[in-house]
C-alpha cells in the first residue's frame, strides 16, 4: 500500500501515529482515511457454535467433552449443581500420584470459579499419567464452555484452555541413539 519497504521502527511509528489520530476529538472526520489501513479481524468465538446444556431425567444440567494429548484420549462429563466430586476411571483425584497432574485436572474448574459447584466424571485411556491429565484438562475445558458466559469463554481461550496441545514425542532417527542423541564418536 505504501509502495516501499517499511522497517519495523517506521511501522511502529505509523501505528502510534494512527492511534494518536484516533484519540483526537475530530477523528470521525478522518474515518475513511483511517479505515483504509485497518484490517478486519474476525473472532474465532463468533464462528464457533457452543452446544447448549443437556439435562438428566432428574433435571441436572450436564455437558460432555472429549480431548486428546499425545496418545491419551479422555471423555469428561461435567454435571452442574454438584458437590465438587472428581471421578477419574472410577477412582478419585488420587488416580494421579503427582500433584502437578492433579493441578492440571483441577485448573479449568479453578479458572472458571466452578470448583466445588460441579461434579466431574472422566474416562481416560492410553499413554502415561501426564498426558492423561492433559487430555482430561482439555476435555473439561471444552465441556465447561456451556456452563460459562461469553466473557469467561474468551478468557479461557486466551489462557490456552480451549486449544489442543499438539506436541508429541519426536521420532528416533536412523544411525543415531535417539531423536537428538548421537552415539559416542571415537576417532580411533
Amino acid at each position: 500500500m505504501f509502495l516501499e519497504e517499511l522497517h519495523n521502527k517506521h511501522y511502529v511509528f505509523f501505528i502510534q501515529s494512527m492511534n494518536r489520530l484516533l484519540e483526537h476529538p475530530y477523528s470521525s472526520r478522518a474515518e475513511d482515511f483511517i479505515m483504509r489501513f485497518r484490517k478486519v479481524v474476525l473472532s474465532r468465538q463468533s464462528k464457533e457454535e457452543i452446544p447448549k446444556l443437556l439435562y438428566t431425567a432428574e433435571g441436572v444440567p450436564y455437558m460432555t467433552g472429549s480431548g486428546k494429548r499425545k496418545h491419551a484420549e479422555a471423555t469428561v462429563t461435567v454435571y452442574g449443581r454438584g458437590s465438587g466430586k472428581i471421578e477419574i476411571n472410577e477412582q478419585d483425584i488420587r488416580f494421579f500420584e503427582l500433584i502437578q497432574d492433579r493441578e492440571q485436572v483441577v485448573f479449568p474448574l479453578q479458572f472458571t470459579n466452578l470448583l466445588g459447584k460441579v461434579d466431574l466424571v472422566a474416562n481416560v485411556t492410553g499413554a502415561g499419567l501426564s498426558s492423561s491429565a492433559g487430555a482430561i484438562r482439555l476435555a473439561t475445558s471444552l465441556a465447561l464452555q456451556s456452563f460459562v458466559d461469553e466473557h469467561m469463554r474468551e478468557k479461557m481461550r486466551l489462557a490456552g484452555l480451549l486449544s489442543k496441545d499438539f506436541r508429541i514425542k519426536e521420532r528416533k532417527k536412523p544411525g543415531q541413539k535417539g531423536a537428538r542423541a548421537k552415539f559416542t564418536w571415537k576417532k580411533r
